[in-house]
């Protein structure tokens, strides 16, 4: 049955070795979504990029860089404002902090100390309007200052364009929250489908799917609070609702705790 329903809805494929260098980040609310991610990552180099999604459309890019003090003590984002001024002006610049919750080399939140409040001052983000998407009236762009682990490219290159006129080729794979049994037989084989789990109920939730061992339900749209679901299972067909909460990193559905498992 969960092979066949992900053959209807689109399998996810397996991305491993998720590094910093190919991580997005997010900061979710209110129907939006803010992404940061980076050339390469959040490292020392880095060209990274600030998105806002409205829904499935990109409503605004703005961009930046990441340097970081001698013996890279302190590491700083640099993101270009709508100040108009140059040289060191044009860039508001804040401390980068990463927490790496669960020690696996992977930072799980991304920091850029107090970057809304200072953008406010520096007449807020430089940004690139997408998909008809206009700034309001005497609109300053903020950026949010704390992200949180999402996904990784599919892709590790970003196209890189000046302009900022074309939409980089990044694509989201979606970020899974598991049951540590799902989670830890995904990473040994590579499966969303493992045949050898015996364990009842939920397995894994992702952007587009939530699973267990006898059902498959498509995600057909949620709040802050709810997930709308579309299922199969049995040989049936329903529609059901889940209530939904985060707690740090832990996501509570219904009555099971599902953890990051990353791809």
């Amino acid at each position: 049955m969960i092979a066949g329903f992900l053959t209807v809805f689109g399998g996810t494929g397996v991305y491993a070795n998720c590094t910093n260098s190919t991580a997005i980040w997010s900061n979710e609310g209110q129907g939006v979504r803010h992404i940061v991610y980076g050339t390469d990552g959040i490292n020392y180099g880095s060209n990274i990029y600030f998105e806002e999604w409205r829904g499935s459309q990109l409503a605004w890019r703005a961009r930046g860089s990441v340097t970081c003090s001698n013996g890279a003590s302190t590491c700083y984002g640099m993101v270009r404002n709508a100040s108009g001024l140059t040289g060191d002006d044009e860039t508001t610049d804040v401390v980068l902090e990463t927490i790496d919750a669960d020690s696996d080399g992977l930072a799980d939140w991304v920091i850029f100390a107090g970057l809304g409040q200072k953008l406010y001052y520096t007449n807020g983000a430089d940004v690139n309007w997408f998909n008809g998407f206009q700034p309001g009236n005497q609109e300053r762009v903020l950026l949010p200052n704390i992200y949180k682990f999402l996904s990784c490219r599919k892709d590790k290159a970003v196209q890189e364009a000046d302009t900022m006129v074309e939409v980089p080729e990044v694509e989201i794979v979606g970020a899974m929250y598991a049951i540590p049994a799902f989670c830890a037989r995904y990473k040994t084989s590579g499966s969303l489908t493992p045949n050898d789990l015996t364990q009842d109920g939920v397995w894994y939730l992702d952007n587009t799917k939530y699973v267990g061992s006898e059902f498959g339900c498509k995600i057909v749209s949620k709040t802050e609070t709810q997930l709308n679901l579309s299922c199969e299972g049995e040989g049936e067909h329903y529609d059901t609702s889940q209530n939904y909460s985060m707690d740090g990193l832990i996501m509570r559905v219904g009555d099971v705790n599902l953890y990051p498992c990353k791809r």
